[in-house]
């Protein structure tokens, strides 16, 4: 019974009968028409019987292909199965997410960490982790097309978080590493489809409770080595500004700062950031008048030098690459346009980093004069990273939304706040789903109070935020 090869379009395409262009992560009449675009590039095979003695019944068929089978000269060709159940398939769609030959643009391993490569293989293992990877799938569809929230990338999100919350319900499967992964998997899916109403679900608070309680056991793997190094990072910056995320000082110094101990500006960046947290406790009960803490302007001024030194580095290393030529490269494939873009990402997150540590300083240092033009000059920087990353967009320009809000609270300035709002508009449908620009606004301001060591007005109940 061999497989003879037909077309490989998806399924929408073939069921109209248009030619398909086969485009990665969505076809292009997929893309136009706002469509999930499924099979797209997919070899099908139509499975004949072979006779090659002419006709006869289906016994001696049969009898001849066993007969066939027999001879150990027949070469039989071996093709790529076809999905034989719903793992497999979610296994392949996943996999065209992550690979390395897929788009800048549509790539959630480059966007998101290297830690989703593993997923495919574990796949079958977890429910929590299969539903959750199904949901993303379905939600990376939606973000690729561009087009509306479908009814079944709803319906999976939702799925997948029952079956998340019955997961970590049960002690024997909440510390699995599948299981924490499925947490992240949903806080990516929740940035491309939104929320009714703009109200989030605390998954970041969810994923503090699960470091706190593994911070005494050792990684088993490379997996729960590149999914706990991703969680840090999301729970640091959430945590700057959620009260529920409350660790000590060498809580976070044992969960997040040992953890980032090369040299590299992006590493220093971190292990400064994850200082900010004590220095806003120390200081909001400096500012109260509940402790005096000589020591505390000396560690946060050093803390701050350090970064500008990295950052003075890391602009020195940047500038050269752009001299170079090397990022006007035209294919989104190649290895340099991958470099340019790592540049460009790290050196935003540098920049906001930045600003985060010069806003707590100036609050404690206000005779420091020299913040205020530092903290322009960041803000400033961040808007000229916008329009280089146009050609990376959606997710190789996920990163943005996130710098431009910090260039907001750098800058009193009303033209740099009126273009990062402008920004965020045009980024609405690719991060923003279910966010309207007021709301968007009033939290942040609300983040920019905490972050000058006021008590938010209203007060934050770490479920609202952008």
């Amino acid at each position: 019974m061999p497989g003879v090869p037909s077309g490989r379009g998806c399924e929408a395409c073939r069921k109209q009968k248009k030619k398909c262009d086969q485009g990665k992560p969505s076809c292009s009449r997929c893309t136009r028409l706002q469509i999930p675009c499924i099979g797209s590039g997919e070899r099908r095979y139509q499975f004949k019987e072979q006779r090659p003695f002419g006709s006869h019944s289906p016994s001696e068929g049969s009898s001849s292909a066993a007969t066939s089978r027999s001879h150990s000269d027949n070469k039989v060709e071996r093709v790529r199965r076809s999905p034989s159940n719903e793992v497999d398939s979610l296994s392949i769609a996943f996999g065209d997410m992550i690979k390395a030959s897929t788009d800048l643009r549509y790539n959630l391993a480059w966007s998101f960490g290297d830690y989703l490569e593993e997923i495919p293989r574990r796949l079958g293992t977890n429910q929590a982790l299969d539903t959750s990877a199904a949901a993303l799938v379905e939600a990376h569809s939606v973000l690729c097309s561009r087009g509306d929230v479908t009814a079944g990338a709803l319906d999976k999100y939702s799925l997948a978080l029952s079956k998340l919350r019955e997961y970590l319900d049960d002690p024997a499967k909440a510390g699995a590493p599948e299981t924490i992964c499925s947490v992240y998997l949903l806080l990516i899916s929740q940035s491309f489809i939104g929320f009714t109403g703009g109200r989030f679900t605390g998954h970041s608070e969810g994923a503090a409770q699960i470091l706190k309680a593994r911070r005494n056991f050792a990684m088993r793997d490379d997996f729960e080595k590149k999914l706990f190094l991703s969680l840090r990072a999301t729970v640091l910056l959430e945590g700057l500004v959620n009260s529920k995320i409350d660790f000590t000082f060498e809580e976070w110094k044992v969960l997040v700062e040992d953890y980032w101990q090369q040299e590299k500006t992006a590493s220093i960046a971190l292990r400064c950031l994850c200082r900010v947290p004590s220095y806003m406790h120390r200081g909001k009960a400096v500012l109260s008048g509940q402790i005096e803490d000589p020591e505390l302007l000396d560690e946060m001024t050093e803390n701050y030098q350090t970064l500008k030194t990295a950052l003075k580095d890391f602009q020195a290393e940047r500038l050269e690459f752009i001299q170079s030529g090397a990022g006007d490269k035209i294919s989104p494939f190649a290895p340099v346009r991958r470099n340019h873009a790592q540049f460009e990402r790290q050196y935003g997150l540098i920049l906001a980093i930045s600003i985060i540590l010069n806003i707590v300083l100036s609050v404690i240092d206000i005779t420091n004069m020299s913040l205020s033009t530092e903290l322009l000059f960041f803000s400033k920087e961040i808007l000229t990273l916008v329009e280089p990353a146009e050609k990376y967009r959606p997710l190789g320009a996920c990163s943005i939304p996130f710098f431009v809000c910090m260039a907001w609270m750098g800058s009193t300035d009303s033209s740099i706040r009126s273009s990062v709002e402008m920004t965020l508009a045009d980024y609405h449908q690719d991060f923003f789903r279910g966010h309207d620009m007021p709301t968007i606004i009033r939290e942040l301001h609300l983040t920019e109070q905490q972050l000058h060591l006021q008590d938010p007005d209203p007060p934050w109940d770490g479920e609202s935020r952008y």
